[in-house]
């Protein structure tokens, strides 16, 4: 039986699947710590004992509130009416000119 290893979707680093984790039932992202996931915005309801309702977890992504890189710059190029080779030109142009 082997271990499988996660990259933590905050600070990158990897943990194994054996250890503690913390993973969110809304979208299946998942981080190496309380402390990454709570910079994501996660949040784990809890039930009249004060037990979490796993569950129920939701993080910032899941609920809209953040966003992937990669769905911030389509958008940016998008407002800037420029595609990725467009941006790819003129950084060979920028680095050819120097």
């Amino acid at each position: 039986m082997g271990v499988d290893w996660y990259p933590c979707e905050s600070c990158g680093d990897t943990f194994p699947d054996a250890g503690y984790y913390v993973y969110c039932e809304g979208c299946g992202r998942q981080w190496c710590s309380d402390g990454c996931a709570s910079s994501d915005g996660y949040e784990c309801p809890v039930d009249e004992e004060g037990e979490e309702i796993i569950e129920e977890s939701t993080c910032g992504y899941c609920r809209g509130e953040q966003f992937d890189d990669d769905e911030i710059l389509a958008e940016a190029l998008n407002l800037l009416g420029k595609s990725r080779e467009d941006i790819i030109g003129i950084l060979k142009a920028k680095k050819e000119a120097k």
